[in-house]
């Protein structure tokens, strides 16, 4: 499953589990759909960019293979995110689910940044 398709999966399941669970948290499922959609943008973006091919085996290692690692790296904390959402949702008081989701958009904004480094803007 490629990188792209675990993130989608991991929105679609974080949105399902804060709709299940969203009493007393007015805008929760528009927060994680909103900042899903957003990571997802811009990790597509990140994939759709001559930038984001690895090396094949052998070659020298270029100048955007510690930038690449990053914005991999950071999609990951996007991703666990997510899923720490779909797994504990239920569980959590109101505290502590908007403190996580303030997680998952810093997490987002990370993975913004990273991209935006690494592809100018």
């Amino acid at each position: 499953m490629s990188e792209v398709a675990d993130l989608e999966r991991a929105v679609d399941g974080a949105s399902a589990a804060v709709a299940a669970g969203a009493a007393g948290v007015a805008g929760a499922v528009a927060r994680v759909s909103r900042t899903g959609a957003a990571a997802l943008a811009v990790y597509r973006r990140f994939e759709a960019s001559p930038l984001a091919r690895r090396p094949r085996d052998g070659d020298v290692a270029d100048r955007t293979r510690m930038a690449r690692h990053d914005v991999r790296a950071a999609a990951q904390g996007v991703l666990a995110q997510l899923e720490l959402i779909t797994l504990a949702w239920m569980s959590w008081d109101a505290t502590t689910r908007d403190a996580m989701l303030g997680e998952l958009e810093a997490a987002s904004a990370d993975l913004e940044q990273r991209v935006g480094d690494l592809l100018g803007g």
